[in-house]
């Protein structure tokens, strides 16, 4: 409200007598108002605020709910999805063997093929809608995976005496 009264003061809109009989009638409205009026007013405003931070602390609780209660699929599906590595892009047919024992094959360059040969890289079942989908995954995280679903992960040459 003050930047208006400014704007007409500088625009010439009205005078300074003006603005001030303006303050004054603000001041004498607060005080027929009275300090209940504006107890009330402030009450109202802190109850306001505080039914916000229950709803936000309600959402924090629901959210820490949901991520305790997800399903193991779905960890291990973000699992997953954090240690997916794209392959390098070639021509050679990696072979593999999938759940049923069939010998399916994904085409992969030299690094990647270097990578699965060395135990840094698995190649894993990534359960998508439909066919069987196949994925690189890093070492660490065909480790976590190992414990949690070893069924998944379909190829890695694990290695136990690596030399640095």
């Amino acid at each position: 409200m003050a930047d208006l009264k400014d704007a007409l003061l500088k625009s010439g809109l009205i005078d300074r007598r003006t603005t001030e009989d303006m303050k004054r009638a603000e001041r004498a409205q607060k005080k027929r108002k009275g300090k209940v009026s504006v107890h009330r007013e402030q009450e109202r405003i802190r109850l306001q605020r505080q039914q916000e931070e229950e709803e936000l602390k309600e959402e924090e609780r629901r959210r820490q709910r949901d991520l305790q209660g997800a399903s193991a699929g779905d960890s291990l599906q973000r699992i997953i999805a954090a240690g997916v590595v794209r392959p390098s892009p070639g021509n050679r047919r990696f072979y593999f063997v999938d759940r049923e024992g069939r010998i399916p094959f994904l085409e992969l360059g030299d690094p990647s093929i270097r990578g699965l040969s060395g135990g840094e890289l698995a190649i894993i079942e990534a359960r998508g809608e439909g066919e069987n989908e196949y994925a690189l995954v890093t070492g660490e995280t065909a480790v976590v995976l190992q414990t949690m679903d070893p069924a998944v992960i379909r190829f890695w040459n694990k290695r136990t005496d690596r030399r640095s």
